[in-house]
């Protein structure tokens, strides 16, 4: 890749990507794109999924408020 200062190939998907100026790039950034977004989208799913169990957990805490209460 021309005109880049850094360029990094992912072996797992095969592909380029380069930065500008290595330094003043995050070093969280230097990943391949599509590994950052197949991360945050496990991200995703797994609070998606935390989210139901607090809501869940919520539920059944009210329920027994309901069934005996204090």
């Amino acid at each position: 890749m021309q005109g880049y200062e850094r360029s990094f190939r992912c072996t797992r998907h095969n592909l380029r990507y380069a930065f500008d100026d290595h330094e003043s790039v995050d070093h969280a950034l230097l990943i391949c794109p599509v590994c950052a977004h197949e991360r945050e989208a496990k991200k995703d799913v797994a609070m998606r999924e935390l989210r139901e169990h607090r809501d869940l957990l919520l539920k059944a805490i009210d329920l027994k408020r309901l069934v005996q209460p204090e």
